[in-house]
């Protein structure tokens, strides 16, 4: 649920008019769905997901494990939620010349891989299922394209690499962490419990869960100095709350809380912009920022649609990009 963070970070992005300004989103995990509404131009429509749609026992229940099943119920997400409650304007996604890339880990590959070429709802809702679904937490590993994929946090919990790796050139980086806080290390039964189910994936995943701590803080280390003392391109700026804000849980399901979590991401933006804070109410307690509400068919039922050429859309190459920590 942390994710709430990011949520409101792109919501502020959206309140101040800055979507044209970037032409590649790349998410992780709920950075890759928050990344989704944003493009569809519903960011504060997303946002309010977390504090009223989700945090609830039937997206978040510890007591499935007694029957087998996942905690997180990523079906509740995507198949009532983001069809039904508050519906996500997938064509406007698809049809978008700012490209949604979310992030996602494969398990055949044990790396970081990139999750291009929805041409359908279906095919867009997989790709941001793979990049959201928590090792054994949320389900098992989702098939896209012939990998298995897990959440991305694992080798990409902030994916500003990937994009700098494609040649971006100005990096806007949202960090669902305060500034100064770090991550915590797991619980000895959760590192033995996920170490050993993920081994039998791949003997790599072990070590990448391992020590992604360590990876974790040398991410944050590299980001937070070109952020201060730039030295040229590629430009890089990392965004924050401040030091000092709560922390936001996995699975926080208090509305206070999770509101609370979306007001710091949006005041980050703000701030980092040198703009004045907007009322959170204005912002983060949308009406509806889409059509009508679509409800059918159901998110895996394949519905093709014409992609416009390439041709007709006008982009600026290695220029601005933001990328999303969506569950680091």
């Amino acid at each position: 649920m942390r994710g709430v963070v990011s949520a409101g970070m792109v919501a502020g992005l959206e309140y101040l008019g800055l979507l044209p300004a970037f032409d590649v989103i790349y998410g992780t995990s709920a950075g890759a769905i928050n990344g989704a509404y944003f493009v569809a131009g519903q960011a504060a429509y997303g946002a309010s997901i977390y504090y009223d749609e989700i945090n609830n026992s039937q997206f978040i229940n510890p007591l499935r494990w007694l029957c087998g099943d996942p905690p997180v119920s990523l079906d509740y997400l995507f198949e009532h939620v983001m069809i039904r409650r508050k519906p996500l304007e997938w064509r406007r996604v698809l049809h978008s010349p700012i490209e949604l890339v979310p992030v996602a880990t494969s398990i055949q590959q044990a790396c970081a891989v990139l999750l291009r070429g929805a041409r359908s709802r279906y095919d867009l809702y997989l790709r941001l299922m793979a990049s959201a679904r928590i090792p054994f937490v949320a389900g098992p590993p989702v098939r896209v394209n012939g990998e298995d994929c897990v959440d991305g946090g694992l080798y990409a919990s902030i994916p500003f690499r990937q994009a700098l790796n494609e040649g971006c050139t100005h990096v806007l980086a949202l960090l669902t962490r305060p500034a100064g806080a770090t991550l915590k290390r797991s619980s000895f039964l959760s590192r033995h419990i996920v170490c050993r189910k993920l081994a039998r994936y791949n003997p790599l995943l072990r070590n990448a869960f391992t020590n992604r701590v360590s990876g974790y803080a040398r991410e944050l280390d590299w980001l937070n100095a070109n952020t201060c003392a730039p030295n040229g391109s590629p430009f890089v700026c990392a965004v924050s709350p401040p030091r000092g804000a709560a922390i936001v849980g996995r699975f926080e399901k208090r509305s206070e809380y999770l509101v609370s979590g979306a007001r710091s991401g949006l005041e980050a933006i703000m701030h980092a912009f040198g703009q004045q804070n907007p009322s959170h109410r204005q912002v983060l307690y949308p009406s509806r920022q889409s059509g009508s509400r679509d409800t059918g068919p159901m998110w895996d039922e394949d519905v093709e649609i014409g992609r416009r050429a390439s041709g007709c859309f006008t982009f600026r190459p290695q220029s601005g990009v933001k990328g999303e920590a969506g569950n680091a």
